[in-house]
């Protein structure tokens, strides 16, 4: 079956360029002039080759699932990383309208989310072991986007960035299309949302796999048939929806619903609470009281496994 249509609006990128070698930068000769002779390994992920394309849309869900879970076994028999541990690095006000796709009932107009960093080591696929830092904040760049300008009272509204790459020295981009093996037990799920570009980190360790992902606010999101949240459970029944968006924006709310089935079906359930699914999000809904009903029916908390130094 071939998945890529005209119709389907996204270019899958591995089906014309699947037997050339991934860029190490925008610039082929980088690594010989900086005398990088351990170049990082990226690779594609040939069980997603095209599922984001298939064609009519409603057999692209059942593609993504099958997909997902292809590639899981093979994922997890590779190994594991050598470490990861994650840090709450701040918390920011957030529409309580937004967090659960107003399929919750709320008091508060605003809950609190907790942005949470992420430090994997792991082995490339040359054995050269490595760190990736996943999603750092830094507030002061936060601070400039409308919603929060607006907020504290510096800005004049929503705005739209032209210059977002402004002072970043492309040469030292690493650029790839699709979903990507970075290393051992380690991958970069592609999980369009608001933009095409959204990618989740996807580990492996000795608990299984875990996501990390922005699509949704808590575990709730991913398995809103166990959540307490008041409305969340009910609403799902309703509408026989499988998971909650995180739904600050809705242009393209179908693939973020692929996207999350996508993490979902990849994601082992926690040996600690075997119904739960190790889904850890990376702007995660605040477990605290004051935002009452909009707590977590289950937190995780941070998560640290493995050895961490310098290599």
């Amino acid at each position: 079956m071939s998945h890529a249509d005209q119709h389907s609006g996204r270019v899958d990128t591995w089906t014309s360029n699947r037997h050339k070698s991934l860029p190490y930068s925008n610039d082929p000769n980088f690594a010989e002039r900086h005398n990088l002779v351990d170049r990082p390994t990226f690779r594609p992920i040939p069980e997603f080759e095209g599922v984001h394309n298939v064609w009519p849309r409603g057999d692209r869900l059942a593609a993504i699932r099958e997909a997902a879970q292809n590639y899981r076994e093979r994922f997890i028999n590779q190994g594991t990383v050598l470490g990861v541990k994650s840090f709450d690095i701040a918390a920011a006000p957030y529409p309580s309208q937004y967090a659960f796709q107003n399929y919750s009932g709320y008091v508060n107009p605003l809950i609190s989310i907790i942005n949470r960093m992420m430090v994997i080591q792991y082995k490339d696929f040359n054995g050269v072991p490595r760190t990736l830092v996943w999603e750092p904040t830094v507030t002061d760049g936060s601070k400039k986007a409308g919603f929060y300008s607006n907020l504290i009272g510096s800005g004049n509204g929503p705005k739209w960035f032209n210059q977002t790459m402004r002072g970043v020295d492309r040469e030292v981009l690493t650029t790839f299309p699709g979903d990507v093996e970075v290393g051992v037990g380690i991958s970069l799920l592609w999980t369009p949302r608001h933009t095409d570009g959204n990618y989740s980190l996807c580990i492996n360790t000795s608990d299984g796999v875990w996501i990390s992902s922005e699509n949704g606010m808590a575990r709730d999101s991913w398995q809103p048939e166990l959540s307490k949240i008041p409305g969340l459970k009910s609403n799902c029944e309703f509408y026989e929806r499988e998971v909650v968006l995180k739904a600050n924006t809705l242009e393209d709310s179908i693939d973020q619903y692929d996207s999350m089935i996508k993490e979902k079906e990849m994601a082992s359930y926690s040996p600690q609470n075997p119904e739960w699914k190790q889904i850890l999000p990376s702007s995660a809904c605040a477990p605290w009281m004051r935002q009452w009903p909009l707590n977590p029916t289950m937190e995780h908390g941070g998560i640290n496994y493995g050895e961490h130094k310098r290599r």
